[in-house]
């Protein structure tokens, strides 16, 4: 029934957006004609309108649309009227402590996992994270533990709808090879993604499991690879964010 009411002018304007906050970069009018099939002209003046209220920017210097800053707005306006808010600064900020590094909390939006909230590194060299940007599922941490967690049909559509796109130089794009990741995933009970989203940066990521048992959130850190050897990652980080992702289930009782 839902679909008898729609705008169709509003669902291309939020179309637009979901490709835009999908992996958090910017796009040429050639990149989202290919991605949303809409006609030129008419995305052009969908596009004039979201940049005319702010939704979206252009860059002065190379002409691509990026998301403006009404949206940042409105993202940090929705996260403080949920609840989990009030136990997510915290957690993350205990984690960035601990570890040093740049924490989150995300959770899974249908599609993609949407970055949640962050606290930043203080340290002068270290990754960033943006509050409400989406992480691509198949060569991130937080995206392969969603997928490693997910059900055989929730699974075979995420594997179907992101196409396994090269994004780093490490990205997995055989579909054998990030099935076998994703079963050590599901064994070990966390996730290690090294320079798969983007060059020289890495990080790990753990669940935070609702009252059921099932997955709620992940909780991660991202940091430069010159900072994830061995060692680190298996003595120092990968305890934190699983001792992190544990203490944080346990306080919130996220449903």
């Amino acid at each position: 029934m839902g679909n008898d009411y729609s705008i169709q002018a509003v669902v291309r304007a939020i179309d637009v957006l979901d490709e835009m906050s999908g992996i958090g970069r910017e796009f040429s009018i050639t990149d989202l004609i290919m991605r949303t099939g809409m006609p030129k002209s008419y995305l052009f003046r969908l596009l004039q309108t979201l940049q005319s209220k702010q939704f979206l920017e252009v860059n002065s210097i190379n002409g691509k649309y990026r998301l403006g800053l009404k949206t940042v707005a409105m993202g940090q306006t929705a996260i403080r009227q949920l609840e989990i808010a009030k136990y997510s600064g915290p957690a993350l900020q205990a984690l960035k402590n601990s570890s040093g590094e740049t924490s989150f909390y995300a959770r899974f939006d249908g599609a993609n996992v949407r970055i949640f909230d962050v606290v930043h590194s203080s340290q002068s060299v270290r990754a960033v994270a943006m509050v409400g940007s989406s992480l691509p599922l198949h060569c991130t941490a937080a995206g392969k533990l969603q997928m490693a967690f997910s059900d055989a049909a929730l699974l075979s559509r995420c594997l179907d709808d992101c196409h396994l796109e090269k994004y780093g130089p490490n990205t997995i794009v055989a579909r054998s090879s990030l099935l076998d990741e994703l079963s050590r995933i599901m064994d070990q009970g966390y996730a290690v993604e090294d320079e798969e989203f983007e060059a020289g940066v890495g990080g790990v990521a753990a669940p935070v499991m609702n009252r059921n048992n099932k997955l709620a959130g992940i909780l991660g850190v991202v940091a430069p690879v010159s900072r994830l050897n061995r060692d680190r990652l298996e003595n120092e980080l990968i305890p934190l964010v699983i001792s992190a992702g544990e203490e944080f289930s346990a306080t919130c009782n996220v449903g």
